[in-house]
């Protein structure tokens, strides 16, 4: 594997070389407004202004995915009822899926970064309507680096998406992780520890383990390995028209 600084610069360079014009067709758009209202019938899908903010985007970063998502807000009072009726949600979705966090997805145990919360504060606040749109990358960019890596290469406008949207990706997207060969994925925009250690070393991820089941669970901010990428987003400009 390459040095830290050496593979950062390899990531910069291939961003600005997978540059394209990306126009969302409406049948797409559709897709995912049919899954969300049937989760949240009583959201306001606003498609008008979905497809007006999807029109201004003239470049998007290379292998990238548009992500349809409820507002934090819409969803509950607070961060940690929105993950927690997200993640009843992808069980009723997905019967095969396990976590094994439930107890303690709380705030003595899980935090969003403030890198990630900021720019997902500011996203939230560009939509009217209770959805909001993300552009994803799917975790294969960062496959074999470790979450505490990834933090020191992401690109100047790239964050890390964290359990939220990173279930939400899971529910328009099931066939992202179908089996175990598959690609997991962390989600570098959480850190996962309790309080009374003092220091952040654990992230949350989503693997299929065996027969199928898929799991959410935890390791070390300092792990890599091939069998995992990690989830990412980006902060367009057209963000701030």
């Amino acid at each position: 594997m390459m040095d830290l600084a050496t593979s950062a610069q390899a990531v910069k360079t291939e961003i600005k070389s997978l540059k394209f014009n990306y126009k969302m067709n409406t049948e797409e758009i559709k897709k995912q407004e049919k899954i969300w209202k049937n989760i949240f019938p009583r959201l306001k899908f606003d498609r008008q202004e979905i497809m007006a903010f999807l029109a201004q985007i003239k470049n998007q970063p290379g292998q990238t995915e548009i992500l349809i998502a409820p507002k934090i807000t819409a969803i509950a009072p607070d961060y940690y009822q929105a993950v927690t009726k997200i993640l009843k949600c992808h069980g009723r979705a997905r019967k095969n899926f396990h976590n094994y966090k439930t107890k303690k997805l709380n705030a003595d145990y899980l935090f969003l970064k403030p890198r990630s919360q900021k720019i997902l504060k500011k996203i939230s606040h560009r939509f009217r309507g209770d959805f909001i749109v993300l552009i994803i990358q799917g975790g294969r960019k960062y496959a074999g680096y470790s979450p505490a890596q990834v933090d020191k290469m992401l690109a100047p406008n790239e964050f890390g998406l964290e359990i939220f949207y990173g279930t939400c990706y899971l529910l328009i997207h099931p066939e992202t992780i179908k089996s175990q060969k598959d690609l997991a994925f962390n989600l570098p925009g959480n850190i996962f520890t309790p309080v009374a250690h003092g220091q952040p070393h654990k992230t949350l991820y989503y693997q299929m383990l065996f027969k199928n089941n898929l799991e959410l669970g935890t390791y070390w901010q300092g792990f890599g390995s091939p069998a995992f990428g990690s989830l990412t987003a980006y902060y367009l400009k057209e963000y701030e028209k």
